[in-house]
């Protein structure tokens, strides 16, 4: 899908709105939706100011991942129309005297919906890393792990899907994630940390890593 029908589409504007406010066709909006003629560098400066969203995104193919883009941007820019004024008592520290105050606050709905945006974007952009680090290490190993057998790779890949069910489960909050990859950064010397969950975490993996180079030693080959 072409970024400029997505964008259109998620801002609720008919083609025909958009044609009015750039001063051209409507046949030449559907021409730009449908790749049939390039958008030049003045209409996307403007269609860029009409939306409020990069020039960038305009004319690529998205894929999940801009239209998340996307959405955190528009969610982003319409957080200020949620804000609302209250007034507020305060103690002065140095007179202790009561003084009313104008405070601001966003509608509690809409910051969590832009929360939420951030955090799946977060979440999907990390999982998306993490795979294709993967998938450039089995291409870089091709020969090693024809040579000795794809046992490391299915290791790597179990710890992977370990990994997704821990990050998609809607019981483990967000410290835990946050400890338990502590825990691989502590398991490697990366970090110290005396709490005892991370440390523990942290003696799993330095055990799985003391197993595995034994069995290597056995076998007569190292692990990848």
């Amino acid at each position: 899908m072409i970024g400029l029908y997505f964008i259109r589409k998620l801002y609720n504007m008919s083609m025909d709105e958009l044609a009015h406010n750039l001063n051209i066709t409507k046949q030449t909006v559907s021409k730009w939706e449908k790749r049939k003629i390039p958008i030049s560098d003045k209409r996307l400066n403007q269609l860029s100011k009409i939306f409020n969203i990069p020039q960038k995104y305009f004319q690529k193919e998205l894929d999940e991942i801009d239209r998340m883009e996307i959405q955190n941007i528009k969610l982003n820019s319409e957080l200020k129309n949620y804000e609302y004024q209250y007034e507020d008592t305060i103690t002065d520290p140095d007179t202790g005297e009561e003084i009313t105050v104008t405070q601001t606050s966003i509608d509690e709905g809409a910051l969590f919906d832009f929360s939420l945006n951030s955090y799946n974007l977060n979440q999907k952009k990390l999982l998306i890393a993490i795979k294709d680090s993967m998938d450039r290490q089995f291409e870089e190993n091709n020969d090693e792990y024809r040579d000795y057998g794809l046992g490391n790779a299915n290791e790597i890949l179990e710890l992977y899907e370990r990994f997704l069910k821990l990050v998609n489960n809607a019981d483990i909050d967000n410290n835990t994630i946050k400890r338990v990859l502590m825990g691989v950064q502590l398991a490697y010397g990366k970090i110290f940390d005396s709490e005892k969950f991370v440390r523990k975490i942290a003696k799993d993996i330095k055990e799985y890593n003391k197993e595995s180079k034994t069995w290597s030693d056995e076998e007569g080959g190292e692990r990848l």
